[in-house]
């Protein structure tokens, strides 16, 4: 069940753990931790879509600050 979508931070991939649907999201194919989860994550993530990117919107906001400030970058 394998089947790939290239978008702007890596890759999808769907794959199979013990029978069930997996959901894979790498930053390419020599990725070696990819995010991996299945359908009850995933509606979680769903339903916390916009929280996840207001979350994203403050982090990089403060990495942003942090690098203007002169602070070494992670």
């Amino acid at each position: 069940m394998e089947s790939r979508k290239e978008f702007h931070m890596g890759e999808i991939s769907f794959d199979e753990y013990k029978g069930r649907a997996m959901m894979v999201i790498s930053n390419g194919p020599n990725d070696r931790f990819p995010f991996k989860f299945g359908l009850k994550k995933a509606k979680m993530v769903v339903e916390h879509i916009e929280d996840i990117k207001k979350w994203v919107a403050e982090q990089e906001a403060m990495q942003a600050s942090l690098k203007a400030d002169g602070e070494p970058e992670e």
